[in-house]
């Protein structure tokens, strides 16, 4: 509903009606609980949520990959990201423990059955995933970040190198992002309210935590800057004690 009130332009997937709504969410960080039960009501919170998060996006909407049955052949892939991107030169080598050939030719056929140029491009991808997977920990993670990292990644992603690989780079991101230090013009109380209702929301997600944090700090800047009625300004205050996101969306309504 809040798509399609806003303009928001999906791509055509397989599945359910709602399947092309539901994954472009989850890829570009829409949803409150990355994991819904399509089948269960949605919370007050998780509407104004999803209409908040659709109504500020800025920049391009990133759309999910497409199955064969939809898109017959592409010259790129949309993930290919996962490999491109340079990784950190000082990594310690950490061998993925499965068969991941038998893996990727299962995950490459399933995605483009009797395309054979598209499964040679697909295996190709995966197993240049793989090396940049073997790679390991960059040695500014921690071992215990990059175990957190690393099996929440393969647990997202099970027979998919390529967005593992893709997973696993914005999560170093996030863990450097949450590392860094309290920025200008946030005090101290809200820094520390921030950083824990982000840890509390995204425990085991880095890259979340600081997408989190970072739009946190922007509605404490907003809220800084704007002029509120002060019992307006105390309504959603006393409403969203600990979410200064809210409180900004709260105080426009």
């Amino acid at each position: 509903m809040a798509y399609n009130a806003l303009g928001v332009a999906t791509t055509e997937l397989d599945g359910e009606w709602y399947e092309r709504f539901l994954r472009h969410a989850q890829l570009n960080n829409v949803l409150f609980d990355t994991s819904p039960n399509v089948g269960e009501g949605m919370s007050r919170k998780d509407v104004v949520w999803i209409v908040w998060k659709v109504m500020t996006h800025t920049g391009t909407w990133q759309q999910p990959e497409v199955s064969r049955n939809v898109r017959q052949s592409s010259s790129s892939s949309t993930r290919s990201t996962a490999t491109t991107n340079t990784a950190p030169t000082t990594r310690t080598t950490s061998t993925l423990n499965e068969d991941t050939e038998a893996v990727i030719k299962a995950h490459c056929s399933e995605d483009w059955g009797s395309d054979y140029e598209m499964r040679a491009y697909c295996e190709k991808n995966q197993r240049d995933a793989v090396e940049t997977l073997n790679l390991g920990k960059p040695n500014d993670i921690t071992d215990e970040q990059f175990g957190v990292i690393r099996a929440g990644c393969k647990e997202d992603w099970p027979t998919d190198y390529e967005m593992r690989a893709y997973c696993e780079k914005n999560q170093f991101g996030g863990v450097r992002d949450v590392g860094e230090s309290r920025p200008s013009g946030i005090g101290e109380s809200e820094y520390q309210i921030i950083k824990a209702e982000c840890l509390e929301d995204w425990p085991n997600d880095f890259e979340m935590q600081a997408y989190c944090e970072e739009n946190q700090y922007d509605a404490v800047r907003t809220l800084n800057a704007t002029n509120t009625p002060s019992s307006v300004r105390n309504q959603c205050a006393s409403e969203w004690p600990r979410d200064y996101e809210m409180r900004v969306y709260c105080e426009k309504q």
